[in-house]
């Protein structure tokens, strides 16, 4: 049964037991007449995002620091002067292991915001660029906040402050942050092209109340691209990242009635 029937039948039968309910559902269904069949579109719920591409410069290994402790005890009493009896020796220890220092440079993401921005286009979800945000809500430029990704995952408090509080000036509901990193490069035994693995972690937020809720995130999870070269593989990686993180992010998006 189509539903436009099915809307028909349930407001006829509303009419009959319910008149207050009735013209609800006779709203509903001259909503979903008018828009054309299509799925109506959700109100105040306005989207944007802001990732960073990071390509690794520098990584600093740790070697691992061994502690040996040695506990030698005597086993028979012996007389002044002589030690007599047996020795008993005890070993142990820790061993302590340090992550690798990363080095980061932060790269141009208008291949990942073209990417995503045509997922979420074409998924329907309205979105405004954060270039946008920035001019209009007063949000600070992320040429300011690309040092802060050189040697860490994640914003400070006070610029994730800035850019949420530019966000609502906008009217923005929905908020996603987050970074793509690419990392080194082999040969894809299959093709022979040069083939580059991106990771990618977002977080995606509710900042329509005064404390900001996570609703939503990706990863980290990984993705891989080829080409003829690095740089090619290393675009067609960003792009496929994009593109499959915006993918999640709908359906995120989706399960809050977003469309």
């Amino acid at each position: 049964m189509k539903l436009k029937s099915l809307l028909f039948l349930i407001g006829l039968s509303l009419l009959i037991t319910e008149p207050s309910i009735a013209e609800s559902s006779k709203n509903v269904y001259l909503a979903y007449e008018h828009s054309g069949g299509a799925p109506m579109r959700s109100t105040h719920s306005l989207f944007t995002f802001l990732f960073m591409a990071r390509k690794a410069t520098s990584i600093t290994q740790f070697d691992e620091k061994r502690t040996d402790v040695r506990v030698r005890r005597n086993t028979a009493p012996g007389s002044i002067g002589f030690v007599s009896g047996t020795q008993m020796e005890q070993t142990g220890g820790s061993t302590q292991r340090r992550e690798d220092a990363v080095t980061y440079e932060v790269t141009s993401s208008q291949d990942i915001d073209s990417a995503m921005g045509e997922v979420l286009t074409s998924a329907g979800i309205e979105y405004a660029a954060y270039d946008d945000v920035m001019i209009n809500g007063g949000g600070p430029d992320p040429a300011v906040i690309k040092p802060e990704f050189v040697h860490k995952d994640d914003l400070s408090p006070q610029t994730r402050a800035k850019i949420i509080n530019a966000s609502r000036r906008c009217d923005v509901r929905y908020l996603a942050t987050g970074t793509i990193d690419i990392g080194v490069n082999d040969v894809d035994p299959v093709s022979g092209n040069r083939r580059v693995y991106v990771s990618v972690r977002a977080n995606l937020w509710d900042i329509s109340t005064t404390l900001p809720r996570k609703v939503g995130s990706v990863g980290p999870v990984q993705f891989s691209g080829l080409g003829p070269d690095q740089s090619v593989a290393s675009r067609n990686a960003l792009i496929i990242a994009a593109k499959e993180t915006a993918l999640s992010l709908v359906d995120q998006l989706n399960a809050k009635g977003v469309r």
